[in-house]
């Protein structure tokens, strides 16, 4: 078994209400970068908003939906200042981690943050 630290990954939902991803995108192009920007579509039949917006802090990326969050990184790596930032922002706009009750016993993945 090797110690070999694994990428950082975690989902976070919003249970009743997604977010207006266009506005989103512009207040998240002012301190992160936009790797590929939101582009609105609707569902024909449930008539709900679909796509999403992918930005980056520095090691961190966020995918993010109307109604979900996806926090990733490509390589493990110590989080910096701005990817701490990026994680906190997400984590207020998306406050749970499962569309279920048994969220309460889903932790987060431990990671360390750079000097």
């Amino acid at each position: 078994m090797t110690n070999e630290k694994k990428p950082y990954w975690f989902v976070r939902v919003r249970w009743f209400r997604g977010h207006d991803l266009t506005a989103f995108s512009s207040e998240l192009s002012r301190d992160f970068t936009v790797v590929r920007p939101f582009v609105s579509s609707k569902d024909w039949y449930l008539h709900r908003e679909l796509g999403s917006l992918l930005v980056r802090a520095d090691t961190l990326y966020a995918l993010l939906e109307t109604d979900k969050a996806t926090l990733y990184q490509k390589e493990a790596a110590p989080f910096t200042r701005k990817d701490l930032e990026l994680r906190e922002r997400i984590f207020k706009l998306y406050p749970h981690t499962l569309r279920a009750p048994a969220a309460f016993f889903v932790q987060e993945p431990p990671f360390e943050v750079s000097e």
